[in-house]
């Protein structure tokens, strides 16, 4: 690890740490929801038969 990779890893600790647990709950809530709705999404592009690009481009747009 060089020092650039300690120094964000640093900052990213840092504001963690300052993040409250609510704050950190909502984005984690919001995550889940993104990842069903993409999940989602993906299986509907696969039952059509979309090859992986397809299905990459489809997001794009």
């Amino acid at each position: 690890m060089n020092n650039n990779t300690k120094t964000v890893e640093n900052k990213v600790e840092n504001k963690l740490n300052e993040m409250s647990q609510e704050k950190k709950d909502s984005i984690l809530a919001s995550f889940t929801e993104f990842q069903t709705y993409l999940g989602d999404k993906v299986s509907k592009g696969e039952k059509l038969r979309l090859s992986d690009n397809q299905l990459t481009l489809a997001f794009i747009d």
